[in-house]
């Protein structure tokens, strides 16, 4: 079965249009994932921005909070054991979360504003341990990293601070806080996009992490860049760059990190890179179904406009059709439209008219001739070929003209040798007029043999 035009033309435009649509669509879609990703990694880096400014908050108004306890003392000059021992039970029992506050002074002399069931070793050195240390060594308000407090044995974090008087420095007073309101900002990552938070500090060792063999105990501690190594990169640069990796549930998730300002944690939050595929798998299905939709749309606009543009062609069709069966009495008229099919038609028309005029001329030319009448006039002057056709019919006819004048000419002088002939009155007479009438013969035979003729 032969296609149409239309057919073919409205097949390709869809071939066409389901490339290009294709072609366009995987462009979107690559490029709108790109900048999903791009944008994910942004949110995943305020994200770890926004919870570590939270922590530090919460870090800086601890610290000043037992900097004042320290300024107090100061300003006071409190020296003897009573008063520093009050001023540090008063001042635990203003602070909800900080679970025991305790000082030393240089002369290795320890206190604390709480009683709890544990037996500090004999020979306890307070000045030796990292808070009074760092205390010390930075003059002024120190975090130290998370371990396990000797009295309730759950991982805290201290805060210490110096007490000066005179610049001469005269005890270190220290407190220890549950990690529990870090835990709870740490928690808040997980309800961003299904993803989770961990803390490292300043020693790379976890402080908290959702896989329990992750979490910190008070025998041993474990070493983010030992767990993950393939995570170095922001451990060492925080907020340089977001990286894609598996985790330890061997899932793929970007990982960003944040300075907690004020001390040297790092917070790192984790989210899963399938929300990019998700949001991708959105986009897709919309391109799609938007895609089909135009296609739809475009076919049926593409069918109805060709069918529409090729309706001019109909009548050419059928001109051309009745001008193969003989029939030239078709008139396709002029087309007003200025386009190729408009001067299709009007050609065609053209030809159509000189065709006709060819065959009427020909025709009355013969029918004329058949009746006798070659004095008929010549066919007009055609263009290209077509004055091929009407130089041989106007030739045939002088032809045939100038045959039946030789004739006519033959068969009066025979008409006149045959009156001689019966006139003659002697034998050499008559051999004569019988030479001529033979040598006419003769000249009518020569110019019919110029002719070919049926058997």
């Amino acid at each position: 079965m032969k296609k149409s035009i239309k057919t073919r033309v409205v097949f390709y435009m869809i071939i066409i249009l389901v490339v290009s649509i294709i072609t366009v669509s995987l462009t979107v879609s690559y490029n709108t994932v790109k900048i999903i990703e791009d944008e994910k990694k942004d949110t995943l880096q305020l994200q770890a921005d926004k919870y570590s400014k939270e922590i530090e908050v919460w870090m800086t108004a601890k610290r000043s909070i037992l900097h004042s306890l320290a300024d107090a003392l100061s300003a006071m000059e409190v020296s003897d054991d009573e008063s520093i021992n009050l001023m540090l039970q008063k001042f635990q029992e203003k602070q909800y979360d900080m679970h025991v506050v305790y000082a030393a002074k240089p002369d290795k002399s320890y206190y604390r504003a709480a009683d709890y069931d544990v037996e500090i070793e004999e020979g306890y050195d307070p000045t030796q341990r990292p808070w009074y240390q760092m205390a010390v060594e930075a003059g002024d308000a120190v975090i130290v990293d998370p371990y396990a407090d000797i009295f309730t044995g759950e991982m805290c974090m201290t805060i210490a601070c110096p007490v000066y008087v005179d610049e001469e420095l005269v005890m270190v007073v220290a407190g220890d806080i549950g990690l529990s309101t870090v835990l709870e900002t740490v928690n808040l990552v997980a309800a961003d996009e299904g993803g989770y938070g961990f803390i490292i500090d300043s020693a790379g060792d976890i402080v908290t992490h959702p896989n329990d063999a992750y979490e910190p105990t008070s025998d041993t501690k474990i070493n983010a860049y030992d767990v993950m190594p393939e995570l170095s990169e922001i451990f060492d640069e925080t907020g340089a760059n977001v990286l894609v990796d598996k985790d330890y549930a061997g899932e793929k998730m970007f990982f960003a990190s944040s300075q907690i300002l004020g001390s040297e944690w790092e917070l790192i939050s984790v989210m899963p890179t399938s929300v990019v595929f998700d949001d991708m798998i959105t986009i897709i299905l919309v391109i799609l179904g938007l895609s089909v939709l135009c296609m739809i749309v475009a076919a049926i606009v593409a069918t109805i406009r060709v069918e529409r543009e090729l309706e001019p062609i109909k009548p050419i069709a059928a001109a051309v059709q009745r001008l193969s069966e003989g029939d030239f009495s078709s008139q396709l008229g002029f087309s007003m439209r200025q386009d190729e099919l408009g001067t299709l038609q009007n050609s065609m028309s053209n030809l159509v008219g000189i065709l006709s005029a060819i065959i009427e001329q020909e025709r009355y030319i013969l029918d004329e001739m058949a009746k006798g009448d070659l004095a008929v006039v010549d066919m007009e002057d055609m263009p290209g070929t077509f004055d091929e056709i009407a130089d041989c019919v106007n030739h045939i006819k002088r032809t045939l003209n100038e045959l039946i004048k030789d004739i006519q000419y033959t068969a009066i002088e025979l008409q006149d040798t045959a009156m001689g002939f019966g006139a003659a009155a002697t034998q050499e007479e008559m051999e004569i007029i019988s030479a001529e009438l033979s040598a006419l013969a003769m000249e009518m035979m020569e110019k019919a043999n110029k002719f070919n003729t049926s058997k």
